[in-house]
């Protein structure tokens, strides 16, 4: 057996307290799961007495598996939690929450310890990295929903189209994503003055083309694109170029742009419950229909689409 450990962290404005009492109450982790928020018709038990020790609950997932979660320990600043996985594979392993209180907010470190067996020895890095990326999803929400009572992201399955042929102009970037966003804003503030002042129209919804993804880092080479009706001569840095048209996998996610992962997740996740054949260069776009200076987050419409083989 092949022993490995998954460690996140993020920092809450809300106290110790608040958030031991919800995190041990089971009832709450649809609200931020980064695995139930994919499947959300997914049957979920609950058992115990929530926030007591031997609480827990399972679940029996089409897309997402099938487990249950126990509370083992508590204490005034942390969880312990023993994990089992019956599908797709069998394994165990040991959850564990910490806070730390640090003024008005807390830092919150989420641990999970577990085993391979030596026949998949050669999925540990991509299994630990899959983990650290739903870990990093679910603070995310986690956070959201103790500071704002709310999570601004429902993605769902639009699933087979056609892409048709795309001209457009471009600025090539790479940032990990928690910085992508930023970039992205940059590069569109140059497009836009650079469309203006050659008189260049849009046409069409502006997408993030991204190229691939080091899933160790997160980091990203990405072309942040504006739409054109025909190809045009262009000077560096900005790149015209064509998105010729193909078969794609398409999920659309309703609300903030820095849920944008379980979008992702979903359409990843989904297309190998289907055995669909996806390309892994380039990864995919994000198809942008509308845009927050416009709209308020819980009206954002983006579409992850990955392009088929």
């Amino acid at each position: 057996m092949f022993r490995y450990e998954v460690r996140r962290s993020t920092t809450i404005k809300a106290p110790c307290a608040d958030i031991i009492e919800y995190l041990s109450d089971f009832t709450n982790w649809p609200t931020w799961s980064p695995w139930l928020i994919l499947e959300p018709s997914c049957p979920v038990e609950y058992y115990g007495e929530q926030k007591q020790i031997g609480a827990g609950y399972s679940w029996n997932g089409d897309m997402i598996g099938a487990g249950s979660m126990l509370l083992i320990d508590r204490d005034t600043v942390s969880l312990d939690m023993a994990l089992e996985i019956l599908r797709p594979f069998p394994s165990k392993a040991r959850v564990r929450f910490e806070i730390l209180q640090s003024g008005n907010s807390s830092v919150l470190t989420w641990i999970m310890t577990s085993q391979l067996p030596w026949y998949l020895i050669f999925m540990k890095s991509m299994i630990k990295n899959w983990i650290t990326m739903d870990y990093d999803r679910g603070l995310l929400m986690l956070q959201s929903q103790l500071e704002t009572g709310s999570v601004l992201s429902t993605p769902s399955i639009i699933g087979e189209q056609h892409q048709p042929k795309v001209h457009y102009i471009a600025l090539k970037g790479r940032a990990t994503i928690p910085k992508i966003g930023q970039a992205m804003q940059s590069h569109m503030a140059r497009l836009n003055a650079y469309f203006e002042a050659n008189r260049l129209s849009i046409d069409g919804p502006l997408f993030c083309l991204y190229e691939y993804m080091d899933k160790s880092t997160t980091e990203s080479e990405f072309f942040t694109c504006f739409p054109v009706a025909h190809s045009i001569d262009i000077e560096p840095p900005f790149v015209c170029d064509t998105l010729e048209a193909c078969d794609t996998f398409v999920v659309q996610h309703k609300g903030a742009y820095r849920f944008m992962g379980n979008a992702w997740a979903l359409a990843i996740t989904a297309s190998r419950h289907q055995k669909m054949k996806i390309q892994n260069k380039p990864m995919g776009i994000e198809r942008y229909w509308n845009h927050p200076g416009d709209h308020p987050e819980t009206d954002l419409l983006t579409d992850v689409i990955l392009f088929k083989k």
